[in-house]
């Protein structure tokens, strides 16, 4: 039996974990505050949240990122992990938490962590990453984070990116498992919301969107070696659109700083595009056609978002959203470096635009070769399932 933590920021991780779950052929409990999602092949486990506008010491002095003293919710949650922990889970993955990751190996149960881009090495993340039996990275080891530990970097699986429109490979039929309301376990989303639609999704991205600093530069090509400003169209020169080319932005629920007045901007800066905007709030009826016949995507640098790019290997401009640990930087820098596709720090400012949309023409296609393989979740799936079958109880 897997266990597997999702975390409950946004809907990003509890997408990429259901991906995964459907290519496992071994029995997986799922144990997260979201609900469970449409196409789970297996158990979930709900948990209580545990959030409070008066934490007392949740980072047990800088040991930790959120244990709370005294926080019945945050008892109650772990008590019901560590449950099935002492029962049946022979293996253990956290998307993410490094309070999970240390429960399971305090335990005796191995880990897996899916890793995560951006400034990993603060205390709890490093004992987190440390602690793990493996991490799965899901990016490429071409565009890997050049600042990661050899002993991280020798137990990674870097699956390449894992997209909802990645073709599946289908496993064994097996049973799902038992889909009434018990204690811990709920099948409906607490909030209220729809569960998420299997393949294809027609609000794809926008519900895949989140996964949190505040940027501070001006907005910098990243890798690059530039000054990262983007290069203003000179006066005869043109960004080589000719009417009728189309803008589409994608964003999402894990937090923005983009607003219409940025966005609106933008298209009154670049005349001879038409630019559609697809949001929570208005979600694209068709994102995969919408997204094959965009010229350019603007997207934030959300791991999901950035790997359905991947699967239409789209000409993009991601912009970077204020995340801990600089992780969607990280991202967007990685893109830029590897020549993929515009990488921006932050929103540009509206005279950026034309040329950053002429870049954006020059790259994506091939390109997203590097970033994956077209199969990430069925190589998560067997890299969790070959640890399993590796001597574990």
């Amino acid at each position: 039996m897997i266990g597997y933590y999702v975390h409950h920021h946004g809907l990003g991780h509890r997408n990429r974990a259901t991906q995964i779950a459907r290519e496992l052929t071994v029995p997986v409990v799922g144990f997260s505050s979201l609900g469970r999602p449409e196409g789970w092949p297996g158990e979930w486990v709900w948990l209580p949240e545990d959030t409070t506008e008066h934490p007392v010491d949740p980072t047990a002095h800088g040991v930790l990122h959120w244990a709370p003293l005294g926080h019945p919710g945050h008892r109650e949650r772990l008590g019901l992990i560590a449950e099935r922990l002492r029962s049946d889970v022979d293996l253990m993955v956290t998307d993410t938490s490094a309070e999970v990751t240390l429960l399971a190996r305090l335990m005796g149960v191995p880990t897996v962590v899916l890793a995560m881009r951006g400034d990993r090495t603060d205390r709890t993340h490093r004992a987190a990453y440390d602690a793990a039996t493996a991490l799965i990275a899901p990016w490429s080891r071409e565009t890997a984070e050049p600042y990661w530990p050899e002993a991280w970097t020798r137990k990674t699986t870097f699956t390449g990116a894992i997209s909802r429109f990645d073709e599946p490979v289908a496993p064994a039929p097996r049973d799902a498992g038992p889909t009434g309301a018990t204690p811990g376990m709920r099948d409906s989303d607490p909030s209220g919301g729809v569960p998420e639609t299997p393949v294809p999704d027609p609000a794809g991205i926008v519900s895949a969107l989140p996964d949190a600093d505040p940027a501070g530069a001006a907005p910098a090509l990243q890798g690059t070696g530039s000054s990262g400003v983007v290069p203003a169209l000179q006066d005869g020169e043109t960004s080589g659109v000719v009417p009728g080319e189309r803008v589409l932005v994608v964003w999402g629920r894990g937090g923005t700083e983009v607003g219409d007045a940025q966005i609106d901007a933008a298209r009154a800066a670049t005349p001879g595009w038409a630019w559609t905007v697809r949001t929570p709030d208005a979600p694209s009826p068709d994102l995969w056609r919408e997204l094959h016949e965009a010229t350019v995507v603007v997207t934030h640098g959300g791991n999901n978002a950035v790997a359905e790019l991947s699967a239409v290997q789209a000409h993009a401009v991601v912009v970077a959203q204020p995340r801990p640990h600089d992780e969607q930087e990280a991202t967007a820098a990685a893109l830029d470096r590897a020549g993929i596709c515009v990488g921006l720090a932050r929103w540009p400012e509206a005279h950026e635009w034309p040329g950053l949309l002429a870049r954006a023409l020059t790259l994506g296609g091939e390109r997203w070769e590097r970033w994956r393989h077209g199969d990430g979740a069925h190589r998560a799936a067997r890299a969790m399932e070959e640890l399993l079958s590796g001597g574990v109880r």
